[in-house]
């Protein structure tokens, strides 16, 4: 999980810090609209993947043959590269119509073109990632990941500067990246590719995998379309201070990425091995993953206000609550890890359809009360609000398929910490200086036990 960490800390935190360039280039509308093609482009990649992510993980552990493995590597790499490319023809070649259709304009025709031309790239190096976490390479997983985002940012801003292309610039910056690095990642796992496709295999990865596309789908919905109806019922503006809380709240998704990608492999593995282990591991990795993402809300509570007015122009201050409230909620979803697991490993993925469909709903009905009266602090809201109810189902469905002794104490224990963490935000910053100074005091005075505790 270091390792990971310390990848997304260098590869994310060249993204944060891409955030507050592009906004001294474009508008603050450019950026909603910045955000809005993210939210399309995220929807689009959420179709095409068709849960195949999910599933090669969860098969390639499965089989313990090695030329199994490989022959299930090749068949989805091939089957995903000719299905991105039926897929995305039509809307690429109507990228002009796409424009006009979603912001009323044709001037972010180049924008829509470049960022649907992407996706085949990032889908493969999404792909060539998972493959490089199955076999455990995570140093090479990290390296890769830097330098995509490394040239990706550089591209971007060079563009940005000495061109007139405004957003485009960011998409283009995109694909200059992939292209760059995409070789490397197939030479790391050129082992896994052999001349033989087998469709017995890709029809039990899409028989595993195709259920979590309405489930992602549902995923996009309280997590992106919060943005498209932010555009319809309040303004681009709004749009833009959101996407940038987005970004900020970044720090949190840092982490929930940098567990997931080492979580979920020696979750299955685990359980491959030894069930009532596994139990014992999971349960003791939920108070961990409550812990950091409690201490990341009381840190951003403390000095997040300050640091965003230093670091963002003025019209940027009203970022911070909708930050906050995102972090909460991305720290809800961290959880998911864990209340989650019973169902995926029982292969019992309609689950996810029903739950995650009924949460959308729910996030959708949220949106629509609250968006025309807190504009962008009501989007974040029923964000976070959807994550927890999202962990809460999980949890519950996922008890009667594999039961797992949690400690509720601890639970609600962390609840009552969240809020007075939240709420101390209000507080001075003198007071709450001091008060960030007292905690980190009492943590190093225990850190011997803490450590222990984590171990």
């Amino acid at each position: 999980t270091s390792i990971y960490a310390i990848g997304d800390v260098l590869t994310k935190g060249i993204g944060f810090f891409a955030i507050i360039f592009y906004i001294h280039f474009i508008t603050q509308s450019d950026m909603g609209v910045y955000g809005y093609i993210m939210v399309i482009v995220s929807f689009a990649t959420t179709f095409l993947i068709l849960g195949a992510d999910n599933a090669y993980a969860r098969y390639f552990f499965e089989y313990k043959d090695e030329h199994k493995r490989k022959v299930l590597t090749t068949t989805l790499f091939l089957f995903l590269f000719l299905w991105m490319l039926v897929v995305l023809l039509v809307p690429i070649v109507f990228s002009k119509e796409l424009s006009y259709l979603f912001l009323d304009t044709y001037d972010y025709s180049l924008a829509f073109l470049f960022a649907l031309a992407s996706l085949p790239l990032k889908l493969l190096a999404s792909m060539s990632n998972q493959a490089l976490r199955n076999q455990f390479k995570t140093k090479q997983f990290v390296i890769y990941n830097f330098i995509t985002a490394v040239v990706t940012v550089t591209s971007a801003i060079c563009l940005l500067k000495f061109t007139d292309l405004g957003v485009t610039s960011i998409f283009l910056g995109v694909i200059i990246g992939d292209i760059f690095v995409l070789p490397l990642r197939f030479f790391a796992i050129k082992e896994l590719f052999i001349k033989e496709v087998d469709f017995t295999i890709l029809k039990s990865i899409l028989a595993y995998g195709v259920p979590f596309l309405p489930a992602s789908v549902a995923y996009w919905v309280f997590s992106s379309a919060d943005r498209v109806m932010l555009e319809s019922m309040s303004s681009l503006e709004s749009v833009g201070i959101y996407t940038v809380a987005v970004s900020l709240g970044a720090v949190m998704s840092l982490v929930a990425s940098a567990i997931g990608q080492a979580w979920s492999p020696h979750a299955v593995k685990a359980y491959e091995e030894d069930k009532e282990k596994a139990k014992i591991l999971y349960v003791r990795f939920l108070k961990v993953l409550v812990a950091v993402a409690l201490f990341l809300v009381f840190c951003a509570s403390m000095l997040g206000q300050e640091i965003i007015s230093l670091i963002f122009p003025p019209e940027y201050m009203a970022v911070f609550y909708p930050m906050m409230l995102l972090l909460i909620g991305i720290g809800f979803q961290i959880t998911v890890q864990v209340t989650a697991t019973g169902i995926s490993l029982a292969k019992k993925t309609v689950y996810f359809i029903y739950i995650t469909l009924f949460v959308a709903v729910i996030n959708i009905a949220l949106n629509y009360i609250l968006i025309p009266i807190y504009a962008e602090v009501g989007a974040s809201f029923a964000t976070m609000i959807s994550y927890l109810l999202l962990t809460l189902i999980y949890s519950i469905v996922s008890q009667r398929l594999f039961r797992l002794n949690y400690d509720f104490r601890y639970v609600l224990i962390a609840f009552g910490l969240l809020g007075v963490a939240f709420f101390a935000s209000f507080m001075d910053v003198i007071i709450r200086i001091i008060l960030f100074a007292i905690v980190l005091g009492v943590l190093y005075a225990k850190k011997e036990k803490i450590i222990e505790r984590i171990r």
